[in-house]
């Protein structure tokens, strides 16, 4: 063997070995995890779904990157291939959060309170609140979450609670007390079903009401008892339901309300559709959305606390939930025992979110157009008496919490109406 053919052979040899070793770089053999100081490392190892071991997958890093971030736990979450080793390094967002309770509701007013919620009890995911609310609206709550006991994302809830306030549109104080259990499961990634059994007792009572400005109940039933069983199937393909910026979100409810001793049974349908489309990757991210709404119920046994209505935060922004706060021409329209609902809004950002010692905070501005339309009777379903908002708004992203939100929407009459909201 020559010269030349040893050194043909030697680069050879070495090509050879180059091209095993980006072999290797681009494979994965093994699973570590960095920051989970609380959390259970099977809490994050079941969110993954990349195969391991296996060929790098850029798409799959990034869903699992958004699974592990949606448990709502981690300020921070980063995936990457180190040395064939899928490297997941989190950061724990604080886990028992004392929080005060400031609650605005549009007809009534101010409410006061608080309570402590354990985002990540016993560092399983589950989360353990309690609170208190003083004010307009005065309540006790207790709920339990353990978001996935077992089987592909079965969960288990339960809840007790009280709630007692002043009725919004009609002069009744009313007081509602009860509790449930609950359970669902996933079906693949993104068929989420949901099933709740619970009793509640609820009381309309006018002894020592004053009306100021509400509407006399002429007939009524003051004593409610029901049992209920709710269920929810929910299509959900948001690449990060929190902050999406692409996919749909599907909704169907069934909540049949089943009367004890004298109370009459009702039930309540509603669908819900929403679509997020990313317009283009630029500075803000902008996405635009549109969101649908049908609810229904049977009409000749729904009791008032159920009657729904078309303005506010809810539903058509611009427009307050009280009739009679809105513009006289329409304010015969706000009413209804039926609704049908249409949003339109882009969303883009503000101030991307940032890690500050744990806690991930960011903000998004919002345009929104909205149409509502409330009827009491199937067939007296017209367009002409539905009603139109716009405005806009910003959203706060802040972990552990979730998204709330302020938006200003005004009315084609001229007036305009603040709102808290909740969500995106």
């Amino acid at each position: 063997m020559n010269n030349n053919t040893q050194q043909i052979n030697n680069l050879l040899f070495f090509i050879f070995l180059i091209l095993i070793g980006s072999l290797k770089s681009d494979s994965i053999h093994s699973i570590k995890i960095i920051g989970n100081n609380h959390t259970k490392a099977k809490i994050i190892l079941r969110e993954i779904q990349h195969p391991v071991p296996g060929e790098i997958d850029s798409i799959i890093m990034e869903t699992d990157r958004n699974r592990i971030y949606n448990l709502g736990i981690f300020s921070t979450v980063n995936i990457s291939a180190i040395d064939s080793i899928y490297t997941i390094t989190v950061v724990e967002t604080f886990r028992i959060i004392p929080f005060p309770m400031v609650d605005y509701d549009e007809g009534k007013g101010f409410s006061y309170g608080g309570g402590m919620t354990d985002l990540n009890f016993r560092g399983l995911n589950e989360k353990l609140t309690f609170g208190i609310l003083f004010g307009e609206d005065q309540t006790w709550f207790l709920n339990f979450i353990d978001p996935w006991i077992r089987g592909n994302h079965v969960s288990l809830k339960l809840g007790l609670y009280d709630y007692h306030t002043d009725g919004m549109v009609y002069a009744y104080n009313y007081r509602e007390k009860g509790g449930f259990v609950g359970t669902g499961f996933y079906k693949s990634a993104n068929h989420k079903f949901d099933l709740k059994l619970g009793a509640e007792s609820i009381t309309l009572d006018t002894t020592d009401v004053k009306q100021y400005g509400r509407w006399i109940l002429n007939d009524f039933f003051s004593n409610y008892q029901y049992f209920y069983a709710e269920f929810n199937y929910q299509l959900d393909t948001r690449d990060v339901y929190i902050d999406p910026t692409k996919g749909q979100h599907f909704v169907f409810n069934i909540l049949p309300r089943f009367g004890l001793y004298k109370t009459k049974g009702y039930h309540q349908y509603k669908i819900k559709y929403a679509r997020y489309i990313k317009l283009y990757s630029t500075y803000g991210d902008p996405v635009f959305s549109t969101k649908s709404e049908l609810f229904i119920q049977n009409h000749q046994e729904v009791p008032p606390f159920s009657f729904v209505y078309i303005g506010g935060e809810d539903y058509v922004r611009g427009y307050s939930p009280i009739p009679w706060q809105n513009p006289e021409s329409i304010s015969v329209n706000i009413e209804g025992v039926h609704a049908l609902y249409q949003s339109f809004q882009i969303q883009h950002t503000l101030f991307p979110k940032k890690d500050f010692g744990g806690i991930e905070i960011g903000i998004d501005a919002v345009y929104f157009f909205d149409f509502g339309l409330a009827f009491k009777e199937i067939n007296s379903f017209n367009f002409e008496n539905g009603v139109t908002g716009l405005g806009f708004g910003f959203r706060f992203f802040t972990s552990g919490i979730g998204v709330i939100g302020i938006d200003f929407g005004f009315n084609p009459s001229g007036s305009y109406f603040v709102h808290p909201t909740s969500g995106n």
